[in-house]
């Protein structure tokens, strides 16, 4: 669930970005990418983890990916 309510054609600011993951999150929701799609997690070192189906998932999920047209800017006070 979006709480932001940021709409695509209007510019998205982050003025004290820290580490930048507001930023990040923002474009991914812009461009449609599944959240879990550049993690790792815990469960896939289970026994039972289906590794065909996680990668089936991610394939599926590709398919609803876009580009539209976005601007996100992201500042902090540290170079580093």
């Amino acid at each position: 669930m979006q709480i932001s309510h940021w709409k695509y054609s209007e510019n998205f600011y982050d003025p004290f970005c820290g580490s930048g993951t507001i930023a990040i999150e923002a474009v991914l929701i812009a461009r449609n990418i599944a959240p879990g799609k550049f993690r790792r997690f815990a469960f896939q070192d289970f026994e039972f983890y289906n590794v065909r189906h996680h990668r089936e998932a991610l394939e599926k999920a590709k398919t609803g990916e876009y580009d539209r047209t976005y601007s996100v800017f992201a500042s902090d006070i540290k170079a580093d």
